[in-house]
């Protein structure tokens, strides 16, 4: 929010964003999203301006602002201008990872289980896994997937066989196009270790 702060000061506008009408706020987004910059002038990275969204919509939820900005349609503007200038800057190269970490082998993933940087014995350990597993297993994809999940939206089945699954209800969110896609249940076989820590939860 310190961003957005310090962009209204500059402007002279005092009033807290929780007080602004809905159709007054989605303008006021939209030349936000697109005016914004680093203090050098330099623009931000497409995945800057999502955490900025991300950051607003969950202070605006704790003010019980009654519609969010990334979901309701009242906010189509801002999106629009969200949406057109992450492309515009994908475009001139903004948002690609060079440096892409490359994926770990067994022996290596092995390893890190075995050292406690994975495990169930510390939160931290605990919250390593559980991120991993997730991200390979459902697919989570980056951290506001992570976020917008809850543990109501899992659930440990045990089948006949002895076998357990993890059953996701996955709630809505944009697809990789920005789409909306539907409420989908997926069942995914985990075992070892990675159902072991979700099974801590």
């Amino acid at each position: 929010m310190n961003v957005w702060s310090n962009w209204c000061s500059a402007r002279r506008i005092s009033q807290p964003i929780e007080l602004f009408p809905y159709e007054q706020l989605d303008k006021l987004l939209s030349k936000f999203y697109g005016e914004v910059k680093k203090v050098n002038g330099a623009d931000y990275e497409p995945e800057s301006l999502r955490v900025m969204q991300a950051a607003i919509d969950r202070y605006l939820r704790d003010k019980d602002y009654g519609e969010s900005i990334i979901f309701s349609r009242i906010f189509h503007q801002s999106m629009k201008t969200l949406n057109a200038k992450a492309a515009r800057l994908r475009q001139q190269g903004m948002g690609k990872r060079p440096n892409k970490a490359e994926a770990l082998n067994q022996s290596e993933q092995e390893l890190l289980w075995q050292n406690g940087s994975l495990g169930n014995h510390l939160p931290v350990a605990l919250r390593n896994a559980n991120f991993k597993c997730l991200s390979e297993q459902i697919g989570l994809r980056g951290r506001q997937d992570h976020y917008d999940a809850y543990v109501e939206d899992f659930i440990l089945r045990k089948h006949d066989d002895g076998s357990e699954s993890i059953v996701f209800n996955e709630n809505p969110t944009k697809t990789r196009s920005g789409g909306r896609k539907k409420n989908h249940e997926a069942s995914y076989n985990l075992c070892g270790a990675p159902m072991a820590a979700l099974e801590t939860q």
